[in-house]
């Protein structure tokens, strides 16, 4: 029986001689009296009642709500531990940043859309811009990044430093890399990497490719995916025509692993340091025009050219490009340019003929 229902039937059988005077004084005869407490101390008959009295089942009512707010609670307190744990595990041990990074690299789109469409309504009330800490999913011609160094990191380097990547030891790395300080390194791809290359990678590659996370941009309406560069032979496209300007941008580890293949892991980089799955390949036609390189996760990118020649420019930012000299780097075939692009943009200029480039970033 229910705990209430029980307690008013005690109460009935403890002051039952008052109650029989109570009914006296208001006129009930013996036989009344002795059937209205027949009646409330039936048991069968009194149970129902009192558990479906509207009083009981508002008890009931609460007392559930109770018990679900507390479960609610404690469910709230244990995501919110699991969140911190995982977020201070993440913040202090890198090889489980780096697991974690790998595993929600594929949906980082999705996730970043909805995030950002669920906060527009607050944008009502409050400018949140300043909480972003990633470029914006789509370009934003409007957006400009903050510049967080002096001019003065730039304004003594006159020329490039021109080495040969044998000669990039760890501790030069990260001299240049500290020193924001662009530097052109001969040598570092063994192998040439020209369009039919990719084609036949493609070709070996072309369900694993074809799954894999990428985006495809180009001068070109027409092409718009890996299957409208490689299903066709675009060789003699890419060999004679201008329009040919095609980035081809993975974000997956399958990806990420063929393309290793044509673009091993450069020689100049030290073992410790991490290269994100975030790779380009560009496919440039002979005078395609010039574009500057895309943001990429860490500032410190490489631009390996895997086959042709072309000139890259190493631009200070608008802030300093008063005091900072550009730099020029003619690149030849398995010659690479390092450059900080927290204080360089990197730009690929126009060259005669066609060629192929593949840019990565590296984490420090």
């Amino acid at each position: 029986m229910e705990r209430s229902a029980a307690e008013y039937l005690v109460y009935l059988r403890e002051n039952v001689s008052d109650l029989k005077q109570e009914a006296k004084d208001m006129g009930l005869t013996e036989e009344e009296i002795k059937f209205c407490i027949d009646k409330a101390l039936s048991l069968d008959s009194n149970q129902n009642e009192l558990i479906n009295s509207p009083k009981n089942i508002a008890r009931k009512c609460f007392h559930y709500f109770r018990v679900l707010l507390k479960i609610w609670i404690l469910a709230c307190l244990l995501l919110i531990a699991a969140i911190c744990g995982g977020l201070f595990l993440i913040e202090t041990h890198k090889p489980s940043a780096d697991f974690v990074s790998r595993t929600l690299q594929p949906y980082g789109y999705a996730i970043f859309r909805s995030l950002r469409l669920s906060t527009l309504p607050v944008h009502r009330w409050m400018n949140i811009t300043e909480y972003y800490n990633a470029e914006c999913i789509v370009d934003n011609p409007y957006y400009v990044e903050e510049f967080n160094y002096e001019c003065k990191v730039c304004e003594n380097f006159k020329n490039l430093k021109v080495m040969n990547a044998t000669d990039f030891t760890e501790e030069r790395f990260k001299a240049f890399a500290h020193a924001f300080k662009p530097v052109h390194l001969k040598g570092v791809q063994d192998r040439n990497v020209d369009y039919q290359d990719l084609r036949n990678t493609y070709k070996l590659n072309r369900e694993v490719l074809l799954e894999s996370l990428y985006k495809v941009t180009s001068l070109d309406v027409h092409i718009r995916s890996l299957g409208d560069i490689f299903e066709s032979d675009l060789g003699e496209q890419v060999n004679t025509s201008s329009s040919i300007r095609i980035d081809w941008f993975s974000q997956s580890v399958t990806a990420s692993v063929v393309l290793r293949g044509l673009f091993p892991r450069p020689k100049v980089v030290p073992e410790k340091h991490e290269i994100p799955l975030e790779k380009h390949v560009f496919i440039l036609g002979p005078n395609s025009p010039t574009f500057e390189l895309p943001l990429t996760m860490h500032p410190i990118q490489l631009y390996i050219q895997g086959s042709g020649q072309r000139r890259l420019l190493a631009r200070p930012h608008k802030n300093c490009r008063d005091s900072c000299n550009t730099l020029l780097a003619f690149m030849e075939p398995g010659d690479a340019l390092m450059l900080q692009n927290d204080v360089w943009d990197g730009w690929v200029a126009t060259g005669d003929g066609p060629s192929i480039g593949y840019l990565i970033s590296i984490g420090i």
